[in-house]
């Protein structure tokens, strides 16, 4: 917070009284970095030359904080949902041989019946058999797969640039052919990135895709476009903590907007609108910085015709992770003229990631969640919800049976098995960070690359 108004906090933490504690009225060159990464938070990162306050009055926020901070969280309200049979059939999948404990994204291509995977342990895309979940092919890349598509014959993978927040230029579009097995860069030096949407613009207009880039300091979110012989980078938003943005008509207007998660800083949902010649933005949602949002996907949840925005928060890895009361799965329904309401809210500690589905076939949508950051002490570890939708905004809820197996970063989607429904894929990252030892040494003994929830529906 202190460098956004100009000041750099020296923090004395075996020092109990704030007056005594130092800031410095200018921002140390060092904060900024070098190289490009330098030139782009100077340019964006909307840092004041001058402070905005003084040493005395940043010491009253510090005071503030320090002495109105509660020293633990409330419990989370008790769940009002039915606890119901789980409709998946579980299946592990041990790591062994190429198969990861590392994955980072997940695709699967009903059409070529192929799943396809980014590996963290070695910054590959691997080509996995659905049905005996062996390694077909794998191919390298400079840095990790983070998301995939599919546009017919071809897949379009963005990579990380970093696993670790940077404000360096890494990351990069490719392009692969799943039959020759080659790749080719569309377009690299891009931020680190973390999500990818094809854009459709029409049938007279270039292939062009929308890069969600997080960032550090300074992110970006870019449309990338096809130009001739070359790809052209049109940057819509400098914000940082971008983490998943979609083109999309929000309210049936026949008009296209983007609509980004924005994951730090000024946490929350945006929209950017092509208006005269201008790129207008305006905030949908706001979020407190500790929600740590992290997933967002859009649909009709009441289908009155227009898209409704389900988030997971969860984010508890910056610093000494504590159960928190607020996180979980929420459901903001499109009121219309750009007004969005709180409808639906699941407490999670720790959700990370869902899924929109009709799962159970029967003509609603449902919701798969998984959970980063669990209460790995909790007689049920809930690492996995699925929330079977009841109506009139009802649900009955079922989780794994044994929610430590593993540590779940990502989620996919899709009728692997071929009879009608959709099945559910769980990919491990194994993190050791704020685990009991005793679950570390279960993971160690036993590691679990992904887990196939095998929908029983038909």
């Amino acid at each position: 917070m202190s460098v956004r108004l100009g000041r750099h906090y020296l923090p004395q933490d075996h020092i109990k009284d704030y007056r005594q504690h130092k800031s410095l009225d200018y921002i140390p060159s060092s904060f900024f970095g070098t190289g490009i990464a330098r030139q782009r938070i100077i340019k964006f990162g909307g840092f004041p030359k001058t402070p905005l306050l003084s040493h005395e009055d940043w010491l009253k926020i510090v005071a503030y904080y320090g002495e109105n901070a509660p020293s633990e969280l409330e419990t989370p309200p008790q769940r009002e949902h039915t606890e119901t049979a789980s409709i998946f059939e579980e299946h592990t999948i041990p790591a062994i041989g190429e198969l990861s404990n590392k994955w980072i994204s997940l695709h699967y291509s009903e059409d070529k019946n192929l799943l396809f995977a980014g590996s963290e342990e070695d910054s590959s895309l691997k080509y996995i058999d659905p049905k005996t979940f062996g390694i077909l092919h794998s191919t390298p890349y400079p840095s990790t797969p983070v998301s995939i598509l599919q546009n017919g014959s071809t897949l379009y993978v963005l990579t990380v640039g970093s696993m670790i927040s940077t404000d360096e230029l890494k990351a990069g579009l490719y392009v692969e052919n799943p039959e020759t097995k080659t790749k080719k860069p569309l377009s690299e030096n891009l931020p680190r990135s973390v999500h990818l949407q094809q854009v459709h613009l029409g049938p007279e207009n270039p292939l062009a895709f929308l890069v969600s880039g997080f960032g550090n300091t300074v992110g970006e979110v870019s449309l990338v476009l096809e130009n001739a012989s070359s790809w052209l980078q049109l940057p819509v938003s400098n914000r940082q903590g971008s983490i998943a943005s979609y083109f999309v008509d929000m309210n049936g207007d026949g008009r296209l907007e983007i609509v980004s998660l924005i994951s730090a800083g000024a946490e929350g949902v945006y929209q950017y609108q092509h208006v005269n010649g201008n790129v207008v933005e305006k905030q949908l949602l706001s979020f407190p910085s500790s929600y740590g949002s992290n997933a967002m996907k859009l649909a009709d949840w009441d289908d009155d015709g227009d898209l409704d925005i389900f988030i997971t928060h969860g984010d508890n890895g910056d610093y000494d992770p504590v159960l928190k009361p607020y996180h979980g799965v929420r459901i903001y329904e499109n009121k219309g003229m750009d007004i969005y309401e709180q409808a639906f809210f699941y407490p999670m500690y720790g959700a990370s990631g869902l899924e929109i589905e009709d799962f159970d076939l029967d003509g609603d949508l449902d919701i798969a969640a998984i959970s980063f950051f669990p209460n790995w002490e909790a007689e049920a570890v809930r690492s996995f919800v699925y929330l079977e939708n009841r109506g009139q905004g009802q649900f009955a809820e079922s989780h794994l049976k044994k929610g430590d197996l593993s540590r779940w970063v990502v989620l996919e989607s899709g009728d692997f098995d071929n009879d009608g429904d959709y099945d559910i894929l769980l990919g491990t990252l194994h993190f050791e960070y704020a685990v009991p030892q005793s679950t570390v040494q279960a993971w160690q003994k036993n590691p679990i690359s992904l887990m196939y929830l095998e929908n029983t529906t038909r």
